[in-house]
């Protein structure tokens, strides 16, 4: 079946379905195992809209942010609300950079990046040269 069929037939493009499915289905678990409480404020979850997955600690700086990434310990789930709020408490970005007014672009998706990283990715992508969260970079720097 065509991805226009899917998508006429789900009202939505499928493979936004199918991370809605997979939410909901992860949702129920988190209910029906009581696991369902705020890793922020330790309330209940209540909707699946509400639910967001988190990591407890930052992967980005991490001494190996591949494994951190991974590890399904480091793993929360909390109220959407919760997690973008505390990602705002944050003042220096993955790199170090402090977060200011004039050194912040605010994405459509509320995700923040300072304008240097922003430029120094920008660099990197069209010189082939790597990822923004490459910790040799970060090393180098200090």
């Amino acid at each position: 079946m065509s991805s226009a069929k899917k998508a006429q037939l789900l009202g939505m493009p499928h493979g936004t379905a199918q991370h809605r499915l997979r939410k909901a289905v992860l949702f129920n678990i988190l209910q029906e195992t009581g696991n369902d409480n705020c890793f922020r404020c330790e309330r209940v979850i209540i909707t699946v809209d509400d639910l967001s997955m988190e990591h407890k600690q930052a992967w980005q700086g991490a001494p190996d942010p591949k494994v951190t990434f991974f590890d399904v310990k480091n793993i929360a789930f909390s109220h959407l609300s919760c997690n973008v709020g505390a990602r705002r408490e944050d003042t220096h970005c993955a790199n170090g950079h402090e977060y200011t007014e004039e050194n912040t672009r605010i994405y459509r998706n509320e995700a923040r990046m300072c304008r240097q990283c922003r430029r120094e990715e920008q660099r990197d992508s069209r010189n082939g040269s790597g990822s923004l969260y490459n910790t040799n970079r970060r090393k180098a720097r200090a």
